[in-house]
């Protein structure tokens, strides 16, 4: 499917620079998710400059964040996708998978956030702002040695934006059992609040909000 470019041609990420106005493209293969995010980005402000059912033809310089399905039309993640445009743009991933490898694997081929898609619209919203605003890759030393590998895992899940009893679920363990997990990441990562473990995993490059 040919990408729709919408607003002004030729417009580049210098012309927008200074002015607050975050230009968004939009890759996935159902059209009704395609108008919905549109409709939802646009009434929170952002421009909405590309809409397409995958990347071919779109131009880098007509965005400043890429919010990318992970599977497009295909029983794998498109990870060489993301990849591709990552080195091109801030690509924010969105998905219905609430698998660890999922966003495990997302976030390392270059990725900025991963947005569940069942996520409100403020979520979205939210996200991308951080990515345009460059919320990602920070440079930090990686405390991950300090972590259990079940550890790393529902901190991934947090990375995500999936709840404690989502978690719970997915890793067979109880709800009280992920909050223990959660106590422990906090004290070896010296952070207090969900927000600072977000940002503390985004360090480490396990997610981003969303």
């Amino acid at each position: 499917m040919r990408a729709t470019m919408i607003g002004r041609p030729g417009t580049s990420r210098a012309a927008t620079a200074g002015t607050g106005l975050v230009r968004v493209g939009l890759v996935d293969d159902h059209p009704v998710t395609l108008w919905g995010l549109r409709s939802a980005l646009e009434a929170a402000g952002l421009s909405v400059t590309a809409t397409a059912a995958d990347t071919a033809g779109l131009d880098p310089d007509g965005f400043d964040v890429l919010l990318l399905d992970l599977y497009l039309g295909s029983d794998l993640p498109c990870l060489d996708e993301i990849r591709h445009w990552s080195d091109r743009t801030r690509v924010v991933v969105m998905s219905a998978s609430e698998r660890p490898e999922d966003v495990a694997q997302t976030m390392a081929a270059g990725a900025r956030a991963y947005v569940h898609k069942g996520n409100s619209a403020e979520r979205y919203v939210s996200t991308v702002h951080a990515a345009a605003a460059g919320l990602a890759r920070a440079a930090a030393p990686d405390p991950a040695g300090k972590l259990s590998p079940r550890e790393r895992l529902v901190l991934t899940g947090i990375a995500g934006g999936r709840t404690h009893d989502q978690i719970a679920r997915q890793l067979g363990i109880s709800r009280h059992t992920v909050d223990t997990y959660v106590k422990r990441v906090r004290a070896k990562m010296n952070v207090g609040n969900k927000a600072e473990l977000t940002r503390a995993s985004m360090a480490l490059g396990l997610g981003r909000p969303g």
